[in-house]
């Protein structure tokens, strides 16, 4: 299949010769791209003369491959920084957009590898079955990559690369805190935590890993809460479908939670339509909800009205920053391609209080196209 591009390149001139992005220190030698060497004094030389120094490797003219999972406001968003912030290092980024289907990413891939023309990938595998695979095939190819929110352990497979991680239980976990204290709040509501959690279908471990940060969070504050329902989506529509049946069939749950925006909309609209999610300023009056950071769920999520009391993001141009040092020590040959070094981020929890949780999602969303933050009430 053919891959719809956007590729974005400026080359800045008279960049200062600094190896690292961000004065990020060296950790480790080797990988692609490698510092010139100096060669080692003859016999015919002065013991004491010492080697000169290979000049700093710069950023300048490198290129860059970058695969999201998908083009979502997420993915586009941390694709913008990610180029914006090479652009100032002179390097070329171009973002291919594979809409979540593993072949076209894996097309990408083969292109690049085939090519040789780039000097480092970042990319979110699709298919977590063939991805150390496809990681493999890179790294023969002297191609440094970094693999994001995979959770692959160090040697899985016996694959070595750098990854960068995301920590679940900062964002989902302190929210399956905050809707387990509004039940034990309200005796209205129950005296026990009822979950309906809707994943992914098919299922993707980023989704169970975040199931199991809320329900831990949850019964940290409810020791005896259920997991009621469980169920996976593969559209906004299908959790519309799923959540109007839960209810329709009269299942017993007072709190739904989702994996990811499809879910929120979709599941949160059934809710809706049923005459439930209600909130009086803030304090839920049956189905406490979550969200995450889609438009429509910080709708939500700032109205007092609503049942959505708590929410996070994954804030993209954070995890542009810590994409860009991660790459750029690859590419001046700072960090080996087969380093095991793994840098983990946090999602950033987000509140009722609007004016701060506004200001968050403005810093990081703000110049996304078809992004339109909702204002304080």
């Amino acid at each position: 299949m053919s891959t719809n591009t956007l590729k974005i390149s400026r080359f800045v001139s008279g960049l200062a010769a600094a190896a690292l992005v961000f004065g990020v220190a060296a950790c480790g030698s080797g990988g692609n791209d490698e510092p010139t060497k100096t060669d080692e004094p003859t016999a015919t030389e002065p013991a004491t003369t010492e080697p000169t120094e290979a000049p700093a490797q710069t950023l300048e003219g490198k290129k860059v491959l970058m695969i999201p999972y998908w083009l979502d406001n997420f993915g586009a968003a941390w694709g913008q920084w990610t180029v914006t912030l090479f652009e100032e290092q002179g390097v070329e980024v171009t973002l291919v957009s594979t809409d979540a289907e593993t072949t076209k990413q894996l097309d990408a891939i083969e292109a690049a590898i085939g090519s040789l023309q780039y000097d480092a990938i970042i990319w979110q595998p699709i298919d977590a079955d063939s991805a150390t695979a496809t990681a493999m095939r890179i790294q023969e190819a002297g191609i440094a990559q970094v693999i994001f929110n995979a959770d692959f352990e160090p040697g899985q497979d016996g694959l070595h690369t750098p990854q960068i991680q995301i920590d679940n239980v900062s964002g989902f976990g302190v929210s399956g805190q905050v809707v387990a204290q509004a039940v034990m709040d309200n005796p209205e509501l129950g005296d026990h935590v009822k979950l309906a959690w809707l994943g992914a279908f098919p299922a993707i471990p980023i989704c169970d890993n975040r199931r199991d940060a809320l329900i831990e969070g949850i019964k940290s504050v409810d020791p005896n809460m259920e997991l009621v329902y469980e169920d996976g989506i593969a559209s906004v529509a299908d959790a519309n479908s799923k959540i109007a049946d839960l209810i329709t069939s009269q299942a017993d749950f007072n709190v739904y939670f989702g994996c990811g925006g499809n879910q929120g909309i979709g599941g949160g609209a059934a809710i809706d339509a049923a005459g439930l999610g209600g909130a009086v300023d803030n304090v839920p009056v049956d189905i406490v909800q979550g969200a995450e950071d889609t438009p429509p769920e910080l709708v939500k999520l700032w109205d007092p009205s609503s049942s959505v009391i708590t929410g996070m993001t994954m804030e993209p141009k954070r995890f542009a920053q810590v994409s860009v040092e991660l790459l750029s020590r690859l590419m001046t040959g700072a960090l080996a391609i087969d380093s095991d070094e793994i840098l983990k981020e946090g999602l950033t929890s987000l509140t009722t209080d609007c004016q701060a949780s506004r200001a968050i999602i403005e810093e990081n969303y703000q110049s996304i196209p078809n992004f339109e933050i909702p204002e304080c009430q």
